[in-house]
């Protein structure tokens, strides 16, 4: 894409359709996978933090090997479409598992632990098609099809849209959780994610990206190379805050609807939620309108002490 080339419809449906789609699938993964694990299969809090710890670990090697392997076949469409197909169809098996299914095929042994571990294990493939066509290919797509005058605002358009997939699933899907029809809510879920593929592979533009002379293994130790990082200092330092402030997300994230309705005793956790998330999407609308790259560094301190004092809150709840 040329400096004066603007972004067309169907790239722009693309955009939003799969990011969307893609950012309900993680709500899914990150918030009702371990509100499902807690609830329905095991009450053990140490359950969610191995399922968290191995999820990020399949993810962050998905996410490198799947990535150089499509900048190396130069096939994005692919990797997308059939990543995203499989994304929903493994999410729509959650609808299958329960302690009950897993005693009747394993008559010997803790059929709680047992279906604990088969959670683990499809969150984990769950997690490997997910990154591998959200995080290894479709953010890669972006960046092909977008410029530098484009692409801010397309990443602005996609930072708003874990908040809509969030006030999606609050405001009509939780509705299934609450009334425990944990199997309706993974299968129509998941079933819109495979459907959200199955439109890709007649929607998606394949981005014009060349195909890396480099090989496979060249390509994948490049960005871990000492030399590319002295090159890019500012770059590595920036990844490295944001893995640390990804870290401290993932500290309380998995547990934050659990603590909300078991700690809290707050049963509607979706209206309040979904009264906060709203009002966190006006703002981030308003806001980012306002943001451009010479004055982040104004909104984020704020952003960041807003965010340290509300999670202090929740600590001191705790205590009193």
């Amino acid at each position: 894409m040329n400096n004066t080339e603007r972004i067309g419809k169907r790239v722009w449906s693309t955009i939003l359709l799969f990011g969307l789609f893609g950012q309900i699938a993680w709500v899914i993964e990150n918030m009702y996978f371990n509100l499902f694990l807690y609830n329905k299969i095991s009450g053990d809090p140490s359950a969610i933090a191995w399922m968290v710890a191995a999820s990020a670990i399949t993810a962050t090697l998905t996410t490198v090997f799947m990535g150089a392997l499509s900048d190396r076949v130069s096939k994005r469409k692919l990797f997308i479409s059939v990543g995203y197909i499989l994304w929903g169809l493994v999410t729509l098996s959650f609808a299958f598992i329960s302690v009950d299914a897993v005693s009747t095929f394993f008559k010997f042994g803790d059929a709680v632990i047992i279906t604990v571990i088969i959670v683990i294990i499809m969150d984990c493939i769950m997690t490997f098609f997910g990154s591998m066509a959200n995080d290894g290919a479709f953010n890669a797509w972006v960046t092909d099809v977008t410029n530098q005058n484009s692409r801010g605002r397309v990443e602005g358009v996609l930072a708003i849209l874990p908040l809509i997939a969030l006030l999606i699933i609050f405001g009509g899907f939780d509705i299934f959780v609450q009334q425990d029809k944990w199997p309706l809510f993974f299968l129509i879920l998941g079933g819109l994610i495979s459907l959200g593929g199955i439109i890709g592979i007649f929607l998606i533009k394949e981005s014009n990206i060349k195909k890396s002379e480099t090989n496979y293994w060249q390509t994948l130790v490049y960005g871990f190379r000492l030399t590319t990082l002295k090159k890019h200092q500012n770059l590595y330092l920036y990844l490295l805050a944001l893995a640390i402030f990804g870290i401290s997300t993932q500290i309380y994230m998995p547990y934050f609807i659990i603590y909300i309705q078991r700690y809290l005793g707050i049963d509607s956790y979706a209206i309040l939620l979904g009264a906060i998330l709203l009002l966190a999407s006006v703002v981030s609308v308003i806001v980012g309108r306002k943001i451009n790259a010479k004055n982040k560094n104004r909104f984020f301190y704020p952003a960041m002490i807003v965010m340290f004092v509300g999670l202090s809150s929740c600590f001191l709840q705790e205590i009193y």
